[in-house]
């Protein structure tokens, strides 16, 4: 058995066989890594732009090689963040229920998969991540670069697997806290 292994191996490099290397989901991009989870597509639902927190939390999840959707009805924002970014738009007449759903159907059926739905309400992130519902709220002078450093620690197959989800604050040094009711 080990003869025949080793045959086949000179022939293939006799005849200039060579191993195929595969992309990484992000084609291998500059400024991305491959991200240690499972996470394939993201959701990022806006009102009527994507604030600056939003815009990092999605870009994060990008550079983490994840496909990203936004979703906002501002329709001129959406195309120009999309495009400054390298994410996704749909665009939406309103941020209702029913209007995302449509989006976040064909994103589903373009992505694969959605994994990670985030949105902000009243300063305060709402994320669905795998199934595991969170809320994040950050202190006044957090940057909104530490809240996806945050978002980006919720997304890690430990903090998937632990069952990690609630309620969550930052304060001003960026310290993750877990919020009791």
């Amino acid at each position: 058995m080990a003869d025949n292994y080793l045959e086949k191996k000179m022939e293939e490099h006799r005849q200039g066989v060579r191993p195929v290397f595969r992309r990484s989901p992000s084609g291998n991009k500059p400024h991305t890594f491959a991200m240690p989870c499972e996470i394939r597509g993201a959701f990022v639902i806006g009102d009527k732009e994507l604030s600056e927190t939003l815009l990092a939390c999605a870009c994060a999840l990008r550079d983490a090689s994840c496909r990203v959707a936004v979703c906002c009805s501002d329709k001129v924002f959406g195309n120009k963040s999309a495009q400054k970014f390298g994410l996704q738009y749909y665009p939406v007449a309103d941020c209702e229920a029913s209007a995302i759903d449509g989006a976040l159907t064909h994103a589903t059926e373009v992505f694969g998969n959605i994994d990670v739905i985030l949105r902000e309400s009243d300063g305060i992130i709402f994320a669905d991540i795998c199934g595991l519902k969170s809320q994040i709220t950050a202190a006044n002078g957090c940057t909104p670069k530490t809240v996806a450093l945050a978002l980006m620690y919720l997304t890690l197959p430990h903090s998937i697997n632990l069952g990690l989800c609630g309620k969550f604050s930052i304060n001003e040094e960026g310290k993750l806290s877990v919020v009791e009711d």
